[in-house]
């Protein structure tokens, strides 16, 4: 699987850009995924993930460059989180968000 670029993401937007974050979840760990999606039903990101999820927070934005900048500085303020099980994204995980969730 390809990692998704400004302009890749760009071009999967048809009027709004997507940012999300999810508690993701089972019997031994629990952690939350910071991640964007080009589609207006966040929910099917999550058919392929190994793990039961609540979604925390969705963000919409005309601009794919806003949202995925967004991500970026999101993620720059947490520390990540490795999953014991991978998956698409794993790599934007983190284990709190208490401190980022409103802003």
């Amino acid at each position: 699987m390809r990692r998704m670029n400004k302009t890749l993401f760009g071009n999967l937007c048809e009027e709004q850009a997507y940012l999300y974050i999810v508690k993701l979840y089972n019997d031994l760990e629990s952690f939350y995924k910071i991640g964007v999606t080009s589609k207006k039903e966040v929910s099917s990101r999550f058919s392929g993930i190994p793990y039961n999820y609540e979604i925390i927070k969705t963000y919409s934005h005309p601009s794919s460059t806003f949202i995925m900048d967004l991500e970026s500085q999101l993620l720059s303020l947490v520390e990540r989180y490795n999953p014991l099980k991978t998956f698409g994204g794993y790599s934007e995980c983190v284990l709190e968000v208490e401190n980022i969730i409103n802003f």
